[in-house]
C-alpha cells in the first residue's frame, strides 16, 4: 500500500467547489482501499465541516485567531529588530506568512506561490506519491519527493480572470503543466486541452463520479402539461458558467410557449437577482448535497450552459435524480450524448439553448426518453470505479 498526499488550495470551513469535493472522495476511497492518505492545503486553513464520513487527515495549521497571530508576529519582529539592530529574518518570514493569511488578495500570485512553497514543507509528511490538484498546488508539489502527479480538475488558464492577479495566475497555470508531473485529466475535453498545450504528451483519463446514495431518483412522466420546472446552478457569479445566456434563453422560451408556465429555480449565487428584468427565477440559496438532491427531484429539467467546464457534476447529479438535461458539450462528453442522454447545446447561443428547452417542454414523451437514458448512463459513474481507475494510474 502507498503513502499518498493530495495537495489542495486553501480550504473553507463551510463551502467547497465540485473539484475539491471530488478530491476528498478520492482520498476517502483510496484510504478505504488500504492506502495511507493525507489531504494537505498549501496554506493554513480551518478543518472543513462539509465532508461527512472523512476517514483521512487534513493536515493544516489552524487559520483561527489570525489577528492575534499577526499581532504577535509584528511584536516579535519589532522586538528582535530593535534588540539586534539587523533585519530579523525568521521573524520577518513569520510576519509575511501572517500577513498572507490575513490579506491573501493583497499579494501577487507569485508571492502567494512562494509562501505556499515555504509553508507546505512544514506540514506535509513524506510520501510515496504527491498529487497536485490545481495550478496553485503544482509548484509546492514539485519540491516534494516521491512520484509526482497532477490530477487536473479544470483547464485553469481559462479561469485566470477570476483571480485578482489574473496575468500572474495565467502564467502560473500554464507553467503548472510543464513541471514534469504525470498528468491526469478528469474529462476527455480536458485531456484534449492538455495535449493541445503540451504536444505529444501522455495524459491519463480518470472521470469523476457522484454519490448515488445521495443523488438518486427515477424519471417521471410530466403530470401537468401546462407547467414545467427548470433548475440551474447559479454559477457563483462566474461569467463562464453561462448564467446570462441561460436567462436570455429562458426568456425566449417563455415568450415562445406562452401557454406553459416555465418556472425557473436557481441554487447558489447567480449573476442576476431573482427579480431581474430578463428572466425571473426562484432563488433556492446554498444547498447541501441532500437538499440539492431533493430540489432536483422536484424539478423536470436541469439547465446548464457553461462555456467550458471539465466534468461538471450537476448535470450528472440531475440525471441520477431522474431529470432530463440541457447542457453544453465541453467537459460533459463522458455522459452527455447529444439527443440521447441529453439535449446538447452550443455555448453562448441563446437560440440553441432556448430551442433545446422548448424541445423538452413541448414534447413530454421526448423529455421522458432523454431522462430515462440519462438516468441509465449516470449509474455507470460510481466512486468505486473512479477510485480504482486512479489507483491503477498511481501504482502503474
Amino acid at each position: 500500500m502507498a503513502k499518498i498526499n493530495f495537495l489542495v488550495p486553501p480550504l473553507s470551513k463551510h463551502s467547497f467547489t465540485g473539484g475539491i469535493w471530488c478530491i476528498f472522495e478520492y482520498a476517502r476511497g483510496l484510504t478505504a482501499r488500504g492506502h495511507d492518505v493525507s489531504v494537505v492545503p498549501i496554506l493554513p486553513s480551518p478543518q472543513p465541516c462539509w465532508f461527512p464520513g472523512k476517514n483521512f487527515p487534513v493536515l493544516t495549521r489552524s487559520g483561527r485567531n489570525r489577528g492575534a497571530t499577526l499581532g504577535r508576529a509584528l511584536l516579535e519582529f519589532g522586538k528582535v529588530g530593535m534588540r539586534q539592530r539587523v533585519v530579523p529574518v525568521e521573524e520577518l518570514r513569520r510576519l509575511a506568512e501572517s500577513l498572507l493569511m490575513m490579506y491573501p488578495k493583497v499579494f501577487t500570485e507569485f508571492v502567494r506561490s512562494g509562501l505556499a512553497e515555504s509553508y507546505i514543507r512544514t506540514v506535509v509528511p513524506a510520501a510515496d506519491i504527491n498529487i497536485a490538484t490545481s495550478f496553485e498546488t503544482a509548484r509546492p508539489a514539485a519540491l516534494l519527493g516521491g512520484k509526482k502527479f497532477y490530477f487536473a480538475q479544470h483547464y485553469e488558464p481559462y479561469f485566470a480572470t477570476e483571480k485578482q492577479d489574473s496575468e500572474g495566475a495565467k502564467t502560473l497555470a500554464l507553467q503548472s503543466y510543464h513541471l514534469g508531473f504525470r498528468l491526469v485529466a478528469n474529462s476527455s475535453w480536458l485531456l484534449n486541452q492538455l495535449r493541445s498545450e503540451l504536444g505529444d504528451y501522455d495524459v491519463d483519463l480518470c472521470p469523476n463520479a457522484i454519490d448515488h446514495k445521495v443523488f438518486w431518483g427515477e424519471p417521471k412522466q410530466r403530470i401537468r402539461p401546462d407547467k414545467v420546472v427548470l433548475i440551474s446552478y447559479g454559477g457563483r457569479n462566474a461569467e463562464w458558467k453561462g448564467f446570462l445566456d441561460m436567462a436570455k434563453a429562458v426568456a425566449r422560451a417563455r415568450s415562445m410557449a406562452p401557454d406553459i408556465n416555465i418556472e425557473w429555480r436557481v441554487y447558489g449565487k447567480a449573476l442576476l437577482p431573482p427579480g431581474n428584468n430578463i428572466a425571473s427565477y426562484h432563488a433556492l440559496g446554498f444547498l447541501s448535497p441532500p437538499e440539492l438532491s431533493s430540489a432536483y427531484r422536484e424539478a423536470d429539467i436541469l439547465l446548464s450552459a457553461s462555456w467550458y467546464e471539465s466534468f461538471p457534476l450537476f448535470p450528472l447529479e440531475a440525471m441520477a435524480c431522474g431529470l432530463a438535461v440541457v447542457t453544453t458539450q465541453s467537459g460533459t462528453e463522458e455522459y452527455a450524448i447529444p439527443a440521447q442522454t441529453a439535449e446538447v447545446v452550443e455555448a453562448r447561443s441563446t437560440g440553441s439553448i432556448s430551442d433545446a428547452i422548448l424541445k423538452l417542454v413541448n414534447n413530454p414523451e421526448h423529455c421522458y426518453r432523454i431522462a430515462v437514458a440519462g438516468n441509465r448512463i449516470s449509474r455507470e459513474f460510481t466512486w468505486e470505479r473512479s477510485v480504482r481507475r486512479l489507483e491503477d494510474i498511481l501504482l502503474a
